[in-house]
């Protein structure tokens, strides 16, 4: 676990930045297969590879903003806390865009 190195106050806020948008990257479960710019889609989904590394990144990726014990620490949960709000922000896009095509039935997937 890096999470204690990360406290510190020698490593840069680009890196802390960095290790969040990986753990964003990872936790997604699975990708749409075609692209809408207007947002929603009626196309496939492609699945991720392996399942269980999503929900350990997104578990991660909470944790991580959670670690607020001492000054680093919540310097460190300031950080990824934007990456988690934005993570929660595209499950909420999606299912508005979804309401829009689906009516009362969004995210089927």
């Amino acid at each position: 676990m890096i999470h204690p190195f990360l406290n510190t106050p020698n490593i840069p806020e680009s890196l802390v930045e960095r290790y969040s948008n990986i753990l964003l990257q990872g936790s997604t479960l699975y990708t749409y297969e075609t692209l809408v710019p207007a947002g929603g889609t009626t196309g496939g989904i492609a699945p991720v590879p392996s399942e269980g590394l999503a929900y350990w990144s997104f578990d991660l990726l909470v944790d991580s903003v959670s670690r607020s014990g001492d000054a680093n620490g919540a310097a460190f949960a300031t950080l990824t806390s934007a990456t988690l709000l934005r993570r929660c922000e595209n499950v909420l896009r999606r299912y508005v865009d979804d309401i829009r095509l689906r009516g009362l039935v969004p995210l089927p997937r």
